[in-house]
């Protein structure tokens, strides 16, 4: 039981760790698109 409880959290680690890597890059994309309308 042990054992499984371990390697569920490292799974749920993990993905937090991309999904929020994928967030950031998001709004730096949507960053970037502002300041591109803003500038022309």
């Amino acid at each position: 039981m042990f054992y499984i409880k371990t390697v569920f959290t490292e799974r749920a680690g993990a993905l937090a760790k991309q999904s929020e890597k994928a967030g950031r890059k998001i709004v730096d994309d949507f960053e970037a698109a502002l300041r591109r309308t803003r500038e022309g």
